[in-house]
């Protein structure tokens, strides 16, 4: 177990296979509601999930939980060669981190889920709840000094190359 980032609040994260933008999603911190939730939805629309242990500890920014939405191109599987996109950006949740509110508004930054929040678009992160990667970079600089503004080409560029490309 990757003690560091679990947590100690029992979250899980219930995702279905066959969706996209955050449809579906949820966030329990108890078996049998996820058991409850799966089932109810099985029955009705066949669906299969996937439940996995969510990162508690995340990184915040501005009482926020974030995802970095990167662009890659693969043109070929064998041998697999990926071309990763100078520049991304970074989507915020619409309503401040939390694990005692499982909310998807506090979990999921999907802007076709957010939309739906009171505070989508609030001015605590950014109009549109967006940074392009320079604003981004810049907090990271602010709020961290030295490490901060290091740790884009030093940590996170390489670990999302490597997610995508992993060395042998």
């Amino acid at each position: 177990p990757q003690w560091n980032m679990d947590g100690c609040h029992n979250v899980w994260i219930v995702k279905p296979a066959g969706k996209s933008r955050g449809r579906g999603i949820q966030c329990f911190n108890d078996y049998r509601d996820i058991v409850k939730y799966t089932q109810i939805r099985e029955a009705v629309a066949e669906d299969r999930y996937i439940v996995q242990k969510y990162i508690e500890t995340a990184l915040i920014v501005r009482r926020r939980k974030f995802d970095i939405r990167q662009w890659v191109l693969v043109t070929d599987w064998n041998p697999l060669t990926i071309y990763f996109y100078d520049t991304c950006y970074v989507r915020f949740c619409a309503s401040d981190y939390s694990l005692e509110d499982l909310s998807v508004y506090s979990h999921l930054s999907n802007n076709s889920i957010a939309k739906h929040s009171d505070e989508f678009k609030s001015k605590d992160v950014s109009d549109g709840n967006m940074w392009d990667l320079p604003t981004f970079r810049r907090h990271l600089a602010d709020t961290r000094g030295a490490e901060g503004d290091a740790a884009w080409d030093a940590r996170i560029k390489p670990a999302m190359i490597n997610a995508v490309n992993p060395k042998p």
